[in-house]
């Protein structure tokens, strides 16, 4: 009789590596958020109470939490990523989940450096 080898497969894991804009503002909420919330343990440090951010420039809310949480005017999902970004300048308040209090983003519009022109260069002609 012969005897035929098996073939098995090992599953190998894959890392995503995720891509964010320049100049956006990462901030993630860590896995064991809730289980800390729910040992009444301070949780304070996990999201900051005023966030300064420009019209357009991205927030990403990381969360790698398995519980849905909502930061102000974002809302994330379990082991998800929320990007977000504001049009117009002002202040927004909301809510979050994680530390029960109210949160403040102040936006502020975004402004280009204006580079001054060089002056014209001097005629080297001589003037009659």
């Amino acid at each position: 009789s012969t005897t035929l080898a098996r073939s098995t497969t090992t599953a190998v894991p894959t890392t995503t590596t995720t891509i964010y804009r320049p100049g956006s503002i990462v901030m993630v909420i860590p896995a064991g958020t809730q289980a800390r919330i729910n040992r009444g343990e301070d949780v304070s440090d996990v999201l900051p109470l005023t966030v300064n951010i420009k019209v357009g420039q991205y927030i990403y809310l990381v969360n790698k939490d398995n519980y849905f949480y909502s930061y102000g005017p974002l809302n994330v999902m379990p082991l998800d990523t929320t990007p977000f970004f504001f049009s117009v300048p002002g202040t927004e308040t909301g809510y979050c989940t994680i530390s029960k209090t109210t949160i403040t983003f102040n936006i502020t519009a975004f402004v280009t450096e204006l580079i001054e022109a060089a002056p014209a260069p001097k005629s080297s002609s001589p003037t009659r």
